[in-house]
C-alpha cells in the first residue's frame, strides 16, 4: 500500500498508482487479452478465408501468445521513442 509520505499532496493520484499497475502485470504471467474475446476476434478474421475451418485450443494459445508479445514489444518501442522525443504521453 502506498503510505502519505510516498508522495506530496501536489502529486497526481494516478503518479502513483500507474507504476504499482505497471508492477502487477510485469509479475504475473497472465494473459492481458481474455480468451473469449480473442478466440472471437480469431473466428472473425478466418471467415474471411475460409469459413470451415476449425482450430486447436493449444494453437488459439500460441496465436494469442504471439500477439501479446508483439504488442508488449510495440509499446515498449513507442514508450523509448516517446523518452527519447523528450515527451510525457503516447497519443495514437
Amino acid at each position: 500500500m502506498v503510505s502519505k509520505a510516498s508522495f506530496s499532496s501536489t502529486t497526481p493520484v494516478w503518479l502513483v498508482i500507474l507504476p504499482l499497475e505497471i508492477r502487477r502485470y510485469q509479475r504475473s504471467t497472465e494473459m492481458l487479452i481474455r480468451n473469449v474475446p480473442f478466440q472471437g476476434l480469431g473466428r472473425k478474421i478466418n471467415q474471411f478465408f475460409k469459413t470451415d475451418l476449425r482450430f486447436q485450443s493449444s494453437a488459439v494459445m500460441a496465436l494469442q501468445e504471439a500477439s501479446e508479445a508483439y504488442l508488449v514489444g510495440l509499446f515498449e518501442d513507442t514508450k523509448l521513442c516517446a523518452i527519447h522525443a523528450k515527451r510525457v504521453t503516447i497519443v495514437p
